[in-house]
């Protein structure tokens, strides 16, 4: 590790969700942990996704602060509205700021270059991005010429046209993840991660299990085993290829300290796409067991997983798993480029509960070529998942219409069909419209279909 340098004022803040939650900012501390072992110590982490202070107070907050940098954390793409905002009045505010934007808005590159405050956007992993940035702003180097050799990120020359750079090199799998949870315990708000008890959200309290008297106390938090998927559903958006596990060994070495440092109980892994992989996931699955916790899963594919491995989960202490289910519709997996079939969605509702693992059923409708047959084919579907095993409660079942995000062939469908104006001034018409709504929401809903809704 280097030498602490005095180095500039950095702030990173998180932009609202779409409601409040306890999601771990695990991007914006794996970036603050790479700048302070590059010897920036200077960093910290303004928490407004899970404090949601009145707008009022986050201006007073960097009025207060002073910073040189600031970097915007927009996880997603719904957010562009209160990026817009905030990078305006920060501009007013400190006129030669610089604002960096990174997340699954910066999909939407062209927007945010033409149409907000946003000086550069990181188009990838930030960690390796971040520090060389720095160390331009640091040397004095930011003209665009300078800016052209810093691979991952996008800004506007001095005719004010976009400049994108080449991808930056992808982290190793055993530099995905690294925090440094130090930094996390300076940042207000980040106790919230770690809720206590019957707070846990995708808990599976029906578990007997989770009521042994050994577990009282315990705090339930979200950890990360992997990142990325080994598919690209059209829906779907990400800036990385593949996937990446963290190797079991590193994994039991960063759960250890995580563990012990905030008492946990029941970790929830929010990855994509996870234990695809048995060679990975049956040592991962001896490992944790020795933790004796609870856990869940974010998600699975449902053709990447068996009887045996949802077995050995389940010993190991998992309590509940997600699968993106999505349709009963072949045509409309097809259409998904899911990369599965009917057989292996209906196969996974029978497995699941045979391994005493809690599931919810989670469909999308609305997709580009929905029609009221494929609708009866979804019906079908769950009716004989919902009929066949009581397993599964009606009342519980979760369906979202189809939402297009910049960065997926459904938001360029979406462009091309007319649904979403394939200008600046249209893809921002439709960023404010989708701003801080859920894909359930009917009334930001763009109709992809020739169904009514």
């Amino acid at each position: 590790m280097s030498e602490t340098k005095k180095g500039p004022k950095i702030i990173f803040a998180t932009i609202p969700l779409r409601a409040r939650s306890n999601h771990l900012p695990i991007a914006s501390l794996a970036i603050m942990t790479a700048l302070k072992r590059h010897g920036y110590g200077n960093v910290s982490l303004y928490e407004i996704n899970i404090m949601r202070p009145a707008y009022e107070q986050t201006i007073a907050y960097f009025r207060e602060q002073k910073p040189d940098i600031i970097g915007l954390s927009a996880v997603v793409s719904t957010s562009y509205a209160f990026v817009k905002q905030l990078s305006a009045d920060l501009r007013k505010m400190f006129p030669n700021v610089l604002i960096v934007c990174g997340g699954n808005l910066v999909a939407n590159v062209n927007v945010l270059m033409a149409k907000t405050e946003i000086d550069i956007c990181c188009t990838g992993e930030g960690e390796v991005t971040m520090c060389e940035l720095v160390d331009a702003y640091v040397a004095g180097k930011m003209t665009p010429r300078d800016l052209g050799a810093i691979k991952g990120i996008a800004f506007r020359d001095e005719k004010k046209e976009m400049v994108i750079t080449p991808y930056a090199p992808q982290l190793a799998d055993r530099e995905i993840f690294e925090v440094d949870w130090d930094l996390a315990d300076e940042t207000a708000g980040v106790d919230r991660c770690f809720p206590a008890e019957l707070e846990h959200h995708g808990v599976n309290v029906s578990d007997i299990r989770y009521y042994d008297p050994k577990r009282r106390g315990k705090t339930f938090g979200r950890f990360y085993a992997s990142k990325g998927c080994v598919a690209r559903c059209t829906f779907c958006h990400r800036f990385t290829k593949g996937i990446r596990y963290v190797p079991v060994d590193l994994i039991e070495k960063r759960m250890k300290e995580f563990v012990e440092r905030y008492n946990i109980g029941y970790v929830y892994f929010n990855d994509e796409n996870f234990g695809t992989h048995a060679a990975w996931l049956h040592p991962f699955c001896d490992m944790i067991k020795k933790f004796d916790l609870l856990w869940g899963v974010g998600g699975i594919r449902v053709n990447r997983i068996d009887a045996v491995s949802l077995k050995k989960m389940y010993d190991a202490g998992c309590t509940s798993v997600a699968y993106g289910t999505e349709t009963g519709s072949e045509k409309m997996l097809a259409v998904m480029e899911k990369a599965v079939t009917l057989a292996d969605n209906y196969r996974i509702t029978k497995l699941t509960p045979a391994a005493n693992l809690y599931y919810v059923p989670q469909m999308v409708i609305g997709m580009p070529g929905e029609d009221e047959e494929t609708i009866e084919d979804t019906k079908r579907f769950l009716a004989k998942v919902y009929t066949e095993d009581a397993f599964y409660h009606p009342e519980e079942l979760q369906v979202n219409y189809a939402q297009a995000l910049p960065g997926t062939p459904l938001y360029e469908s979406g462009r091309l069909n007319g649904h979403i104006e394939p200008t600046v001034d249209g893809e921002e018409a439709y960023l404010f419209r989708v701003s801080d709504k859920n894909a359930r929401d009917l009334d930001s809903t763009v109709n992809h279909t020739r169904l009514r809704i």
